[in-house]
């Protein structure tokens, strides 16, 4: 996300049997072993006065610290279990651990503003140019430091100061699994048009074009309106044989989220020849969040395809769909649980591909609700003047592809066109980058009297 926040959205192809990456980057997951105060504030050690000593090793006496629990803070939206707003705050913290078979140590970090972090008297991670976090970053731990890990009165210790504005520390520790690489399909080819985004990969001996479409037309409002995007897959043998091919499209709920700790609920259902997947928060926030750095977590991101028997569709963990993908099973049961870093997984199953390509859709979706308060008014998106839900908006999409897709090419090259005419090709691709930023800067809305509604979507500083 622009934000710097992951909104994860991974894409894989296997050819007879092997897999290639060809969209994004799997993220190992991460397991606590060590809460962190958000999830649960736990009691510590801390002062705001800076302390004599070696106050980060193990054996060092706290007793004349004060007792409290984190996480510590001021000024931030969520509620610190203890409230800090002098310079600086040192924090210890004692703690056991049931099992050592780690394979990779990672600290779960959140602070505002300069921090260093020990474990066990050793330096985990610092970072000292006015830098802070407003959610939790995980930073891996070097296997020096986790070799030193006991099994009882273990130390993480902290300093952070508080240069100005608002203040947070919290942290707490995970582990991961030993990280898989991946076959990686190689990029021939792209071409970005002001609708369009076009990718040719090859993955062993097929070719893989992956087309993005978003029909932001400025002349067509209601079209212009739609938040639905498509992704279009051709895949074709290039060496004149024939290959067994699958494509995997995996699309994380962290789209439907602020803040890594909320709660999100998934489902799976079939809506006239659509299979869909749908997402969002438990709470539903709706219009609440504001301030600095923030993220939509009100509304539902939506996945859908063709409802064939070609199309596989599930909700879990990357990393559980990721093994049945890889492995071949005969996997389609639907997990569907509440919980937050879920994956929206479709399966799309080529069959025997051949030069002749053959050619699968995802639909991705948003469903804000309400996009806008003006002056006091909820106003929905302007879609919603032409269709009753989302689902009659998926449906009606994926039968006008077509047609979509002509509007939009002719729309592509007309642009481009006048564009080249105007002022030559490097202006032209400037125009295409400029329309493209501009059109996903608004949202259409609809006033509280009716009219239309073109605001500027929050960037950053509110």
């Amino acid at each position: 996300h622009w934000t710097g926040r992951d909104h994860s959205l991974i894409g894989l192809i296997k050819v007879d049997g092997r897999v290639y990456s060809f969209l994004g980057a799997p993220e190992t997951p991460s397991y606590t072993i060590l809460s962190s105060g958000e999830s649960k504030p736990y009691e510590c050690r801390y002062t705001e006065n800076e302390p004599d000593g070696e106050w980060m090793k193990d054996e060092y006496n706290d007793g004349a610290w004060q007792t409290g629990k984190a996480p510590f803070g001021s000024g931030w939206n969520d509620s610190p279990a203890t409230e800090w707003k002098s310079k600086s705050i040192w924090m210890r913290r004692v703690f056991d651990l049931k099992d050592l078979d780690i394979a990779k140590l990672v600290l779960q970090l959140r602070h505002d503003e300069d921090v260093e972090v020990y474990i066990n008297g050793e330096l985990a991670y610092s970072c000292n140019n006015q830098c802070f976090t407003s959610d939790f970053k995980n930073y891996p731990v070097s296997d020096i430091i986790k070799s030193k890990l006991k099994k009882e009165k273990n130390v993480l210790a902290m300093h952070c100061t508080n240069s100005q504005g608002w203040s947070w520390l919290d942290a707490g520790l995970a582990k991961q699994d030993a990280a898989k690489e991946l076959n990686k399909a190689v990029q021939k080819g792209v071409n970005v048009t002001a609708t369009q985004t076009t990718y040719t990969l090859q993955a062993g001996a097929v070719e893989l074009t992956v087309n993005f479409l978003s029909p932001l037309i400025a002349t067509d409002l209601d079209l212009l309106s739609r938040p639905v995007s498509f992704i279009d897959f051709t895949a074709k043998a290039t060496d004149g044989k024939v290959h067994d091919v699958k494509v995997y499209v995996g699309a994380s709920t962290n789209l439907a989220i602020n803040k890594s700790a909320e709660e999100v609920v998934a489902e799976q259902y079939e809506k006239g020849q659509l299979t869909i997947l749908k997402a969002g928060t438990k709470d539903q926030p709706v219009l609440q969040t504001k301030g600095d750095d923030v993220r939509i977590n009100w509304g539902y991101v939506y996945s859908a395809a063709a409802n064939d028997k070609s199309t596989t569709q599930n909700i879990n963990s990357f990393e559980s769909f990721l093994q049945v993908f890889e492995s071949g099973e005969n996997n389609t049961e639907v997990n569907i649980f509440p919980g937050s870093r879920l994956m929206l997984n479709t399966v799309f199953d080529f069959g025997k591909v051949s030069s002749v390509a053959g050619r699968k859709q995802l639909l991705l979706a948003y469903d804000d609700i309400y996009s806008i308060q003006y002056f006091g008014a909820d106003c929905k998106a302007w879609w919603t003047k032409n269709f009753s839900s989302m689902d009659q908006l998926l449906e009606r999409s994926q039968k006008e592809y077509a047609a979509i897709k002509a509007k939009c090419n002719s729309f592509d090259k007309q642009l481009y066109a006048g564009a080249v005419k105007a002022g030559g090709i490097n202006y032209a691709k400037l125009c295409v980058m400029a329309y493209r930023q501009s059109l996903a800067a608004h949202k259409l809305a609809i006033g509280p009297n009716g009219e239309l509604l073109f605001p500027q979507k929050e960037n950053f500083s509110n």
